[in-house]
């Protein structure tokens, strides 16, 4: 694992010295609002136990709540 963020960072930082001030601006700017989100987000399965199989009532394997999944394939 730490390889592969080694490997991230190097490519990360390559692609930054390419990007004109606007779009490395912007990269930057995006990878800070999801590093804040992540984290954010991080401890919501701290209380998960980790060494038990997944439920059939877990989120993984629920149907998705959208409607448009309820709904019968459109016709063409």
């Amino acid at each position: 694992m730490a390889q592969a963020d080694a490997d991230v960072a190097k490519n990360y930082t390559a692609l930054l010295k390419r990007l004109d001030a606007h779009a490395g601006k912007a990269l930057r700017d995006d990878q800070s609002d999801f590093i804040a989100y992540r984290d954010q987000i991080a401890g919501f399965n701290e209380s998960s136990p980790k060494n038990q199989p997944i439920s059939a009532n877990s989120c993984a394997t629920a149907q998705p709540s959208c409607p448009a999944y309820a709904s019968p394939p459109m016709q063409v």
